[in-house]
C-alpha cells in the first residue's frame, strides 16, 4: 500500500513537472503589428544609436523577403549581415511578423548560424577552427551588398569597422577576432543596449 501511494505520488510529480516543461517550451507569439509597424519604421537603423544605414536597410529588405519561404533565418547571407549592421533582434522579430514569416522561431530558438555561411567568411580553414578576422568582415559586408545588387554602399571601410565590426568584435569579447562560436551566440542573444 505505501509502495503504490508512493508510486502515486511520484506520478503525479512527474505530471506536474511535464506540464511545466511544455509551458515553457509553448511558442512566443510574433511581435503585435504595432510592433510590426515600428521594427518597419526603424529597418536599417543600426542599434543601440539609431544611426540610419541604407547599405544596412538593403540587407536587411532582402534578409525579409528571402525568409518568407523558409525558418532558417541564419541560413541567408543577407540576414547574418543585416543583423549585424542593425541588430539580430530586430531582424528576428521584423521576419517574425504576421505579414512575413510568424513560423520563425525567436532570437533565442533559430537554428544555429549555418556553417556554410561562417565558410564563406573565413574560408577553406572554418574546418579548423579559424575565427574571422576584420579583413573577413569587410568583405562579407561587401560581398553581401554585391550578392543583393545593392545601390547602397557604406561610407567606407572605416565606417563599416567602426560601425559594425567592432561592436560585434566587442560583444563577441575574443580579442581581435570573432570566432564561430562568438558570431553565433552574438545572433542568438545580442539585444540592442
Amino acid at each position: 500500500m505505501k509502495f503504490s501511494a508512493g508510486l502515486c505520488a511520484l506520478l503525479s510529480l512527474a505530471s506536474t513537472v511535464t506540464a511545466s516543461v511544455v509551458t515553457l517550451d509553448a511558442r512566443e507569439e510574433p511581435p503585435s503589428a504595432g510592433e510590426c509597424g515600428i521594427l518597419a519604421k526603424d529597418r536599417g537603423k543600426h542599434r543601440p544609436d539609431y544611426t540610419m544605414s541604407w547599405p544596412c536597410s538593403s540587407l536587411q529588405v532582402d534578409c525579409i523577403n528571402k525568409t518568407k519561404t523558409t525558418t532558417y533565418i541564419w541560413s541567408k547571407t543577407s540576414c547574418v549581415a543585416a543583423a549585424i549592421c542593425e541588430s539580430p533582434n530586430s531582424i528576428v522579430q521584423y521576419a517574425r511578423c504576421s505579414f512575413n514569416n510568424p513560423q520563425i522561431a525567436t532570437q533565442y530558438d533559430t537554428p544555429a548560424l549555418s556553417t556554410n555561411i561562417y565558410k564563406n567568411i573565413v574560408g577553406p580553414c572554418a574546418d579548423q577552427g579559424c575565427p574571422m578576422t576584420q579583413q573577413n568582415f569587410v568583405d562579407f559586408m561587401y560581398s553581401s551588398l554585391t550578392a543583393i545588387n545593392s545601390t547602397h554602399w557604406p561610407e567606407s571601410v572605416e565606417s563599416i569597422v567602426e560601425q559594425w565590426w567592432n561592436p560585434l568584435k566587442g560583444w563577441a569579447n575574443a580579442g581581435e577576432t570573432v570566432p564561430y562560436a562568438g558570431l553565433n551566440d552574438f545572433l542568438h542573444l545580442a539585444r540592442p543596449r
